[in-house]
């Protein structure tokens, strides 16, 4: 009998195809894959209203072609400051 070592798996990284280029590659939230709100003051995710972090699904974090997150600008726009990686976590596009 062999055994088998579960390796965690990595939670997924939702973004945004969309034809418009602001909305393109945007983050989404990671527990839905939908964008966010704010109810009273914190970012909430508009499916299942579970708080999440800045950046997801609020406009202010977006995938770049070298795969790192970037917040503050559009995709390629070279002041955009790097916000994380998506290395080591599987990609999904929504849209």
């Amino acid at each position: 009998m062999s055994t088998t070592h579960n390796a965690a798996k990595a939670a997924p990284m939702f973004f945004l195809r969309a034809p418009e280029p602001f909305l393109n590659r945007q983050r989404l939230t990671d527990c839905c894959g939908t964008m966010s709100t704010y109810s009273d003051d914190a970012l909430c995710c508009k499916k299942c209203w579970a708080e999440v972090d800045f950046g997801q699904g609020d406009g202010g974090e977006f995938l770049a072609a070298d795969d790192t997150t970037r917040l503050n600008g559009e995709p390629g726009d070279a002041r955009s400051q790097r916000a994380g990686t998506t290395e080591g976590r599987p990609v999904v596009w929504v849209g």
